[in-house]
């Protein structure tokens, strides 16, 4: 779960500042989502079964509440 953290991070709180994704440099501002945390989980689950990527195991709504904002 700990290599989920920050996309978990990101889709609840949102985002500020730079990231680098693939050597590219991104600039600005993503808002809080709004989700519930059942959304997210969901989101999360699709994320790292799809596009080529496998996870044995989905990714459940109390690892998304056990990720907190600081």
């Amino acid at each position: 779960m700990g290599i989920f953290i920050a996309s978990i991070k990101a889709i609840k709180y949102g985002l500020i500042g730079k990231i680098i994704v693939k050597g590219v440099t991104y600039k600005g501002m993503t808002t809080y989502s709004g989700l519930y945390t059942n959304e997210v989980a969901d989101i999360m689950s699709y994320r790292t079964n799809s596009w080529g990527n496998t996870n044995n195991k989905m990714i459940s709504e109390k690892e998304v509440e056990s990720v907190s904002k600081k």
